[in-house]
């Protein structure tokens, strides 16, 4: 174990209420299904930005907050970032933290240091046909 990590088993949510996305409200609904009631951090983003990291404060805290062990639960891929490329930023920052993901829709789950391939490219599918 890395020694600048302390092992944990906390489980959080993390919401990304944005346009074409699930509403917080179901998404809320789904991430309290694996047992995430109080743990869980929200944005809500309304537009276009170049520089999400700016925008997503929550998701910001969601990762100074996690510890390796930790699990973190979206309901779909869509909900990891604003761009194909912030989604690719944030599965690498958890993976770099040794945090699990689970997608809630897919049943998805990445392991710290698992391929995040084909999770990206579901996210970059979904933000190529909101830009269409």
């Amino acid at each position: 174990m890395d020694p600048k990590f302390s092992k944990s088993d906390a489980t959080w949510g993390y919401i990304l209420s944005a346009q074409g996305r699930p509403s917080a409200k179901r998404q809320r609904q789904e991430i309290s299904l694996h047992g995430v009631i109080e743990q869980v951090r929200c944005d809500q983003f309304e537009g276009q930005t170049t520089r999400p990291r700016k925008h997503l404060i929550q998701r910001e805290q969601l990762l100074l907050s996690v510890n390796q062990g930790d699990k973190v639960v979206v309901t779909v891929p869509e909900c990891l970032g604003l761009s194909e490329r912030d989604v690719n930023w944030f599965l690498t920052e958890l993976a770099i933290r040794g945090v699990l993901l689970l997608v809630h829709s897919g049943t998805i789950v990445v392991d710290p240091g698992g391929s995040t391939r084909d999770l990206a490219a579901a996210a970059g599918r979904f933000h190529s046909k909101l830009r269409a």
